[in-house]
Order: structure tokens, then C-alpha cells, then sequence
């Protein structure tokens, strides 16, 4: 079953992640889901790698050498602003951190974590941007009328 209904057949997703081990389950449960997936190994490589390709979701760690996951975040929705980004850790207090950001993530989850409420947290953020998109149109198409 796909997470992204009414969407693209293939919707991409862009895991960056330090730890390679992590990045192959992420992808490999992305896949599973219905995304095809791009790996990046730091924050610098994932911006490079959103920059060409422009992925429909972003599945970030925090804490990597280079260019740490809130950086990214940050870069990513200047550029992208409905670009679904979840950000995961293995460090439970980035959390206070993370909530208190300028640049809130679509999710964010401590590792390890309950892979159906990823999942839920998914298919939530782009049900949002979706419905974001509609009232976009719908004003739009009130102005020009």
C-alpha cells in the first residue's frame, strides 16, 4: 500500500543519515512502503543530493559530521517549503531543541522508534501538504476570478 495516495506513481525519498546500517533499513522500509529511495551519508552530500533530484520526502538524522540534520532542515523548506521532512536522533534531548526550532520538521523521532507511527507521521505530513496545496489553488483561482 502506498503512503502517498493521489500522488505521483513513485514518490522519492531522500534518507541522509551518518550511519550506513541505518540509512539501508530506512531505505529498504521506504521501499517496502512504496518510495523509491537516494541515500546521502551527511548533511552536506543530502543538500546536494535534494538540490538535483528534489525529493517528495526528506528522512534526516541530526547529528552528522559536516553539516548537522536542523541545517538541512532549514535549507531544504527556504527552498521547498512543502517538502515533507521527518527528522530522527539517537539523542532523546534534541528533542527540546527540536521543538523549539524556527524552522519546525514535518516529524521527529527518537531512534529507535515505532516504524507505524513513522509511517502514520508520513502519510499525515503529506496528507498536510496536500490539503496546503488545495487552499494555495483555491485562493489563487478566487483572485484571478
Amino acid at each position: 500500500m502506498s503512503v502517498v495516495e493521489d500522488s505521483k506513481c513513485n514518490p522519492v525519498a531522500l534518507v541522509v543519515d551518518d550511519d550506513c546500517q541505518m540509512t539501508r533499513l530506512l531505505g529498504a522500509f521506504l521501499q517496502d512502503v512504496g518510495f523509491q529511495t537516494i541515500a546521502a551519508h551527511d548533511g552536506l552530500q543530502g543538500e546536494k543530493v535534494f538540490m538535483e533530484k528534489h525529493p517528495d520526502l526528506v528522512v534526516s538524522d541530526i547529528h552528522m559530521p559536516g553539516q548537522n540534520g536542523l541545517i538541512l532542515l532549514k535549507k531544504i523548506k527556504h527552498v521547498s517549503p512543502h517538502t515533507v521532512v521527518i527528522l530522527i536522533t539517537g539523542h532523546q534531548h534534541y528533542e527540546q531543541l527540536v521543538s523549539y526550532s524556527k524552522t519546525p520538521p514535518d516529524g521527529f523521532f527518537v531512534k529507535p522508534f515505532d516504524v507505524d507511527r513513522f509511517l502514520d507521521s508520513i502519510r499525515l505530513a503529506f496528507y498536510n501538504a496536500r490539503m496546503q496545496q488545495n487552499m494555495r489553488i483555491r485562493t489563487r483561482n478566487e483572485v484571478v476570478h
